[in-house]
This record gives C-alpha cells, structure tokens and sequence, in this order.
C-alpha cells in the first residue's frame, strides 16, 4: 500500500456510496460499475506513488485523445462495414433542450 492509500480509511460501503453517487449524478448505466476498464482505472490509482500521478486528464484531452484513436481505427472500420452484407443501425440522441422541456414538465 502506497503513502496515499494509507492516509485514506475506506470500506466497501465508502466505496459503494461513492460509486453509487457517481453513477446516479452522471446518468451512467448502473452496470458501469461492472466494466473492468473502471476496475483497471481504480487498481491504477491505488497503486499511483503519489496523488499528482492520480489526476484524471481533462474532457478536452480525453476527447482529443479518442479522436486520434477514432482516426487510427476509421479505415478498418470502414473495411469491415464494406464487407457486411446487410447492417443493422440505430442511433440514440437526447439533445439538452428537450431534456430540460422534459423535466420542466
């Protein structure tokens, strides 16, 4: 255990608040908290040397970084779709304005 995690007294039910919280304030599926890479994320964390290591990357640069992976996969993504016979699609869209005439309801 790192110098960090020890100034930290956490139990499971620290953690399943904190989870909780998490999941229910961002309007993320419950089942979030099933995916290993967030497992990976928190194992990363605990094993940091110290608490600047732990700082999560702003929304600009984990978008930045998703485009370049974007980019990097498109052309064998678009290999892939050109060689299926028939594909299914559906898109999901919730634009902010018709959430917030939703909830004033």
């Amino acid at each position: 255990m790192n110098q960090l995690n020890a100034q930290v007294s956490v139990d499971k039910q620290i953690i399943a608040h904190a989870a909780m919280k998490f999941v229910v304030l961002n309007n993320l599926l419950f089942t979030t908290v099933n995916a290993p890479e967030l497992e990976q994320l928190m194992t990363m964390a605990f094993d940091a040397p110290d608490e600047a290591t732990i700082q999560l990357p702003s929304a600009n640069t984990i978008r930045d970084k998703a485009f370049v992976e974007f980019k990097t996969l498109f052309p064998a993504i678009v290999e892939w779709l050109s060689k299926q016979e028939e594909i299914s699609f559906t898109i999901d869209t919730w634009s902010s304005s018709v959430k917030t005439a939703q909830a004033t309801r």
